[in-house]
């Protein structure tokens, strides 16, 4: 305990120092002993700084060491991690009323552990949760991760918008959304970001392909070599203090790099608010963090997480607004109507007459509800409305429209996206071209790509496998031969075509859709607020 001695004093400053101080009696020397007792400073919401000014009217002066002391037991609540990638919130001999609603306890996530006589939450929560204690004035010591700089310099050069994007992004804290087209650089803005933060970063990736990617946009516009950037997926796990990991890998271990990093990239950030990915987000101590996407909205209803996790969109832009900068290629869309043949129509008449009379009045998704639930009823209506979908994308008669496309285009690249793998299979080979599906190994897939990339024309047929994560080399025409109704999956497929080549600025996309079907209104759907469509 930290105690100070002192001659007589009168009745006024006697009372003054029963504030913060218990009488000791006097010494063998005459004089008189006190002892500082930090619960009465709390109590009396003084400060070691009033102290000390006190005390320094009085003659006396504490040392460094005796300060330290009396500071660490004005501690109301210690912040430290414990396991199971956690961070416990210590009271010390005080309620923290503010824990006491049952909102605050919500948005915090907080569960108190009874037998450590503290609250638990993840360290996503750690920084919200010290703004509320300091603002309503309880002092916080918070044992956290520290982080070194690291020497770390950007060799590129930024467009304008990419700028404006960065520098949104620090005005936010380091906090939010950066929203563009893809093909616009995504990639090499979180490059300089990370640069600007020259702390341990962790980038997180969908694919490895992606990963890769970023392992060579680091090599491309950094002072880093091969050595100081750590690949960490399911064949190695290196860290280092620029790490790159996948997301299906990182969730697994976050209780290994959960820790290590100031700043978190999260590649296609419209991933995160999956129930396993959001973990790498929770589990993570990083307090800056960037989320990078062409699509952040999703067609669940789990945008508002996306929001909470990463934060607010600081910065988007249209395929439009770049392309009227010479930024991206200039796009013209056109949807060409085809018909069922004869036989598909009668085929396609009776899965909707099987599908309307199983499901009632019933949406979609009560549909699915009630299947989950054991309805057979909802069970058929579901098989018969997902094979009359099908039965509407890979139309026999979408393929002499496909072929009037091809011929029209030739002379240009162009990749063609559908959505099941025996339409693709058969677009192939009809067409004697490449395909790349899921069951493509990964020297064809290596292959293909390359071929494509070296060729002045050709085509190339894509399932959803090239929706995201492949590093699909430049085309300049896209014809959607297939697709679901995901505003998400339409424009990462339209963004295949944007970037603009030398001397050619313009980018052209078709749909080929089934007139009456129930592709029509898909089509329409994934197609809202894209312009310049024309039929």
């Amino acid at each position: 305990m930290v105690e100070f001695i002192i001659g007589w004093v009168d009745k006024e400053t006697y009372k003054t120092l029963r504030r913060f101080t218990e009488f000791k009696g006097k010494d063998e020397n005459g004089g008189y002993r006190y002892e500082i007792n930090p619960d009465k400073m709390r109590k009396e919401g003084l400060s070691i700084e009033d102290v000390t000014s006190i005390l320094s009217g009085l003659g006396v002066s504490l040392s460094e060491r005796d300060v330290k002391e009396i500071e660490n037991k004005l501690i109301d609540v210690e912040i430290k991690p414990v396991k199971g990638n956690k961070v416990a919130i210590k009271p010390n001999k005080i309620f923290i009323k503010e824990f006491n609603d049952p909102e605050v306890r919500k948005a915090l996530e907080l569960r108190y552990d009874w037998g450590e006589k503290e609250f638990h939450t993840y360290p996503f929560f750690v920084s919200k949760v010290i703004d509320l204690l300091k603002k309503n004035g309880y002092k916080v010591k918070a044992k956290l991760p520290k982080f070194n700089n690291i020497n770390l310099e950007f060799k590129g050069e930024l467009r304008d918008y990419q700028k404006e994007a960065l520098e949104s992004w620090k005005k936010a804290n380091y906090n939010g959304i950066i929203s563009l087209p893809t093909g616009a650089g995504k990639t090499v803005i979180g490059v300089a970001g990370l640069a600007e933060v020259k702390k341990p970063t962790l980038i997180l990736s969908y694919t490895k392909e992606q990963m890769m990617q970023w392992k060579k946009a680091l090599l491309d516009f950094t002072n880093l070599d091969e050595n100081k950037i750590g690949l960490y997926y399911s064949d190695k796990k290196e860290i280092k203090d620029v790490t790159v990991a996948t997301y299906q890998t990182a969730y697994k271990h976050m209780d290994e790099l959960g820790d290590k990093f100031d700043l978190s990239i999260f590649d296609e950030a419209h991933h995160v608010p999956a129930e396993l990915l959001r973990r790498t987000v929770l589990e993570n101590f990083s307090q800056k963090r960037l989320g990078l996407t062409a699509t952040p909205f999703r067609e669940d209803d789990k945008s508002d997480d996306l929001y909470k996790l990463l934060g607010e969109i600081v910065y988007q832009k249209s395929a439009e607004e770049l392309a009227a900068k010479n930024y991206l290629a200039d796009l013209d869309i056109e949807v060409i109507y085809i018909e069922l043949t004869p036989e598909e129509a009668e085929q396609y008449e009776k899965l909707m007459t099987t599908f309307k009379y199983n499901a009632g009045d019933r949406s979609i998704k009560q549909l699915l509800e009630d299947a989950k639930k054991g309805d057979e009823t909802a069970k058929e209506a579901l098989s018969a409305f997902n094979n009359a979908k099908k039965l509407a994308i890979t139309s026999k008669s979408k393929l002499p429209a496909l072929r009037k496309i091809l011929e029209k285009e030739k002379g240009n690249k162009i990749l063609v996206f559908t959505q099941y793998i025996d339409q693709a299979e058969e677009i192939g080979k009809m067409f004697n071209v490449n395909v790349l599906t899921s069951k493509t190994s990964k020297k064809e897939r290596e292959q293909y790509l390359e071929q494509f990339k070296q060729a002045k024309e050709g085509t190339l047929v894509l399932t959803t496998v090239g929706d995201e994560g492949l590093d699909i080399p430049s085309a300049n025409v896209g014809i959607i031969a297939g697709g679901t109704g995901s505003m998400r999956q339409y424009r990462q497929r339209i963004g295949r075509i944007l970037r603009p080549k030398p001397g050619q600025n313009k980018a052209k996309a078709y749909e080929i859709v089934t007139k009456g079907t129930i592709e029509e209104p898909l089509s329409n759907k994934r197609r809202l607020g894209m312009t310049k469509s024309k039929r």
